[in-house]
């Protein structure tokens, strides 16, 4: 039991900071200094994402966000007895004569919008803690962050407090503990607490396209449409394995200073890392960049033309392969996690090979553009030597 207390003891030490201090408006732990902000007031009308500029900013932040259910009967109960004030409010200042007050008039017609949708169950009311601790190396940096918070938000009506004399409270309850120690809290309903996820980036993203990902800063979708750009081209990093291979014993249509022909891919890559010299490109895959051959290739509108290869290059064969054979009898065989272009739902998408079932198609070239230019003599005995029956 001595040696455990004292294995903990040492564990404490090592990630605890050296040192915490609580002042009125901030908190450092070690060297770091950190303030907590709180959500105090919020408009009439909130805008959706309002929240996103909070989110995306650069810079480090812990943010938590406390939803407590509210029970709807005593809700209900509460706003009946607020509309009743409300309502004989107006009915006094009616008999005293005065001119009616615009703002009990719109607070009736909220609360009486919202005792509706309570009753009818498509609203629910909740408390809502909105909580941001900004991080800084000195008190200086701290009141940077704050100021641009403030401004972010005191642009949409929304107004912060700093958590004065309880920075400890404030930090504990950004952490991700799930326990919410500052309490402080606003009454509102579920249409304006769904304004406050954002479901948006601000990098690459629209409302139609391709998805790409996800944005793992704050776990939007990446949406993008590049052939909307004037140069559709794009550039797509993967790791070794990725979905880029095929057996080496596979054909393919090549060509090399106009002559066109159809190689075996392993062979010829061993031909032009022979010629031109081996490159040591990631710990998985060796071979040569910028060969100078082209391959047939398919734009996004299934049309084909010659395109340039970047790279030329080998890998350790993976232990699984798959083989296609279409209706017209050609045959490919590759990797699992080949990327292959087929045609779904009068869509065309891309699919690892392992994911292509039967009866799905696959685009072939009807024909292939030969050079232009004038014609020449062939060496017949060339051409036919390696031909099969001749």
């Amino acid at each position: 039991m001595a040696n455990q207390k004292t294995e903990q003891k040492l564990i404490d030490d090592l990630l605890a900071p050296a040192a915490v201090s609580v002042a009125a408006n901030y908190i450092q732990i070690g060297e770091k200094f950190a303030r907590t902000l709180l959500a105090a007031t919020y408009p009439r009308y909130l805008n959706t994402n309002w929240f996103s500029p909070i989110i995306n900013l650069d810079r480090p932040l812990d943010i938590s966000i406390f939803v407590h259910p509210q029970d709807t009967g005593a809700i209900l109960k509460k706003l009946r007895d607020r509309l009743g004030r409300f309502e004989a409010q107006i009915m006094e200042d009616q008999a005293a004569g005065k001119v009616r007050d615009p703002i009990l008039e719109t607070a009736i017609n909220d609360i009486e919008a919202l005792r509706n949708k309570l009753q009818q169950g498509t609203d629910r009311f909740f408390e809502l803690g909105l909580y941001i601790t900004i991080y800084g190396d000195s008190t200086k940096e701290l009141d940077e962050a704050e100021s641009k918070i403030r401004a972010i938000l005191d642009a949409q009506l929304i107004y912060t407090k700093e958590a004065t004399f309880r920075m400890k409270e404030g930090f504990l309850s950004t952490m991700p503990l799930n326990d919410d120690q500052l309490n402080v809290h606003t009454s509102l309903n579920t249409e304006p607490i769904s304004s406050l996820f954002p479901f948006v980036s601000y990098d690459l993203t629209t409302d139609k396209g391709i998805l790409y990902g996800i944005n793992t800063h704050n776990n939007s979708l990446v949406l993008f449409d590049r052939f909307s750009l004037e140069n559709s081209n794009m550039v797509v990093f993967g790791k070794s394995g990725g979905g880029k291979s095929v057996l080496g014993s596979e054909p393919v249509l090549v060509k090399t200073n106009d002559r066109i022909e159809m190689r075996k891919i392993g062979p010829l890559i061993e031909k032009i890392i022979k010629n031109r010299g081996l490159t040591k490109i990631d710990s998985e895959l060796e071979g040569v960049i910028d060969p100078d051959i082209e391959v047939w290739a398919f734009d996004k509108n299934l049309k084909g033309s010659w395109s340039k290869v970047t790279v030329a290059a080998r890998k350790q064969a993976t232990k699984y392969f798959y083989r296609f054979t279409t209706k017209s009898g050609r045959i490919i065989t590759t990797t699992g996690d080949h990327n292959m272009i087929t045609l779904r739902n009068g869509a065309i998408v891309t699919a690892k090979s392992s994911e292509i079932k039967k009866e799905e198609y696959i685009p072939l070239p009807r024909c292939v553009h030969t050079p232009e230019g004038p014609g020449r003599s062939i060496n017949l005995l060339e051409t036919l030597a390696n031909s099969k029956g001749i």
